[in-house]
């Protein structure tokens, strides 16, 4: 993936500007453009993380998105962990990761290898550490936040309590 970004100085509207294209490697990417809307949850609730997949679907799983509802016999996708769900999420674009929320914070990633301490969890192999990817990192930081800082922040947050 490539990203490239324009700041407000730099750009002909004054908006400042961000780009991601979604290479995929060898695999196929679901390409669908998702709405996440804009909801109110009840006291207690919690935010599932998923093992987000390559190809289609990436995730099956109503509570985020009447668009993520499974179609055609596809089965729910099983959570790999859980966090505390805050009181109202913004609504928001989403792909293989999560684009721009309804406040015009935007989100470009670049990927990479590095060395980690853990290993991912998946369905199958839930004692892995690793439960908060990027995928779940970014779609998180838009459904919370209207500024960079707290996009940063509460991606960070999440990434060192969950992996």
């Amino acid at each position: 993936c490539t990203i490239v970004a324009v700041g407000k100085d730099a750009s002909a509207t004054g908006h400042p500007m961000v780009s991601h294209t979604d290479d995929s490697g060898p695999d196929t990417t679901d390409i669908r453009w998702i709405r996440v809307p804009h909801r109110k949850w009840p006291k207690g609730s919690t935010r599932k993380l998923y093992n987000w997949v390559d190809g289609y679907p990436r995730v099956v799983a109503a509570e985020l998105s009447p668009e993520y509802a499974p179609v055609a016999g596809q089965k729910e996708s099983v959570p790999i962990g859980e966090i505390p769900q805050v009181e109202e999420t913004y609504a928001y674009w989403d792909m293989d990761y999560a684009v721009q929320n309804e406040v015009g914070l935007s989100i470009g990633e670049s990927t990479c290898t590095a060395k980690t301490v853990g290993w991912p969890a998946t369905p199958d192999k839930p004692y892995g550490y690793n439960r908060a990817g990027i995928e779940d990192l970014s779609k998180i930081a838009l459904e919370r936040c209207a500024t960079a800082r707290c996009a940063v922040d509460t991606m960070g947050a999440i990434a060192v309590k969950e992996g």
